[in-house]
């Protein structure tokens, strides 16, 4: 594995986990920590774990596209699963009906697998923001980096809106010096920008050609 590759499934990891979020804090006032299942739904990482490495056995291209759809989620409002969203009571076009995300997002029905799993093992328990996470940590461990610990408790988002991605994520028409900017804003340097934009890309091609 190259080392802007490495550079991007670590960022991907671990930066996004402190982007501001309206799921941010466990209803107690706390934020963030891990252990957050320990009572509640102890098997919820093996789960994770489980199904991403199966999922990966039917089709190598799964892993990466999952750390996409954490970008996508976490870029927009904070790491919260309002990419996830079918619709909402206001009845505005959603996330996934935007551009940026629309036909090219891709591993949506691993996350339906392990929330059913889930459901089954501990109901209205996890919630969808933390299972993003996860999954996303197992595809870096997938690439061949230690296993990290995931700090947990995030809340889903109700509200989901195509309009908030156009400003917040970039697509291949945004100018390079707003991109540039939408990063900056997350205190994230133009390297970084470059690694998380391209690494998932070229895992994919790597691993499974086209």
């Amino acid at each position: 594995m190259g080392r802007h590759l490495i550079t991007a499934v670590i960022l991907t990891f671990t930066l996004f986990n402190i982007l501001p979020s309206e799921a941010r804090g466990n209803g107690q006032g706390h934020g963030l920590h891990t252990g957050f299942y320990a009572s509640s739904c102890p098997r919820v990482e093996e789960i994770v774990s489980e199904v991403v490495a199966r999922v990966r056995e039917r089709n190598p291209k799964l892993p990466p596209a999952l750390i996409r759809l954490f970008f996508h989620d976490c870029f927009v409002k904070g790491c919260d699963a309002s990419i996830l969203l079918d619709a909402t009571p206001s009845g505005e076009p959603v996330e996934k009906a935007s551009p940026a995300n629309g036909e090219t997002l891709r591993g949506l029905e691993v996350i339906d697998e392990i929330k059913a799993q889930l459901e089954q093992e501990c109901p209205r328990t996890v919630s969808c923001a933390d299972i993003l996470a996860f999954a996303a940590r197992e595809a870096v461990y997938l690439a061949g980096l230690p296993r990290h610990d995931v700090p947990a408790g995030r809340r889903d988002s109700r509200t989901s809106r195509a309009s908030d991605v156009f400003v917040n994520l970039p697509t291949p028409a945004t100018p390079l010096n707003d991109i540039i900017d939408m990063f900056s804003r997350r205190n994230l340097s133009i390297e970084d920008m470059v690694v998380l934009s391209g690494g998932p890309l070229h895992w994919r091609s790597t691993m499974h050609p086209i």
